[in-house]
């Protein structure tokens, strides 16, 4: 069993951080489309809420991929990270989130050999 900052690593490492919001959180590639030609302000219609021009997908200086929802979409939060997304977009908690996080990533070979960071 992988943690989250081993998991995170794998998906920084291999460039997955799209490909995961997409496949395992259901954000639409419309948002990522809109996150590269984006004028400040604007928004998307949320994945989650449904609510017209509150949703944002947001690429922070790292490379890490946020998203954002101007309701609070993410128990509470306007901000979520990939596993807080598939959290909401599946109804589950945080652990499971991880899980489905590391079966996705063990099942296509990013796993094999992997023996975590070093501490």
């Amino acid at each position: 069993m992988l943690n989250i900052k081993d998991l995170k690593l794998i998906i920084r490492a291999n460039n997955l951080d799209e490909t995961l919001f997409k496949e395992l959180a259901n954000v639409p590639q419309s948002a990522f489309d809109s996150a590269r030609g984006r004028k400040e302000g604007a928004g998307e219609p949320c994945p989650y809420c449904g609510g017209n021009d509150r949703f944002k997908v947001k690429n922070e200086y790292d490379g890490t991929i946020l998203l954002f929802c101007r309701r609070g979409c993410f128990n509470g939060k306007m901000n979520a990270d990939l596993f807080d997304a598939i959290s909401k977009a599946r109804n589950v908690g945080l652990s499971d989130a991880r899980k489905i996080v590391e079966d996705y990533l063990t099942t296509h070979g990013y796993v094999t050999g992997y023996k975590g960071a070093r501490r």
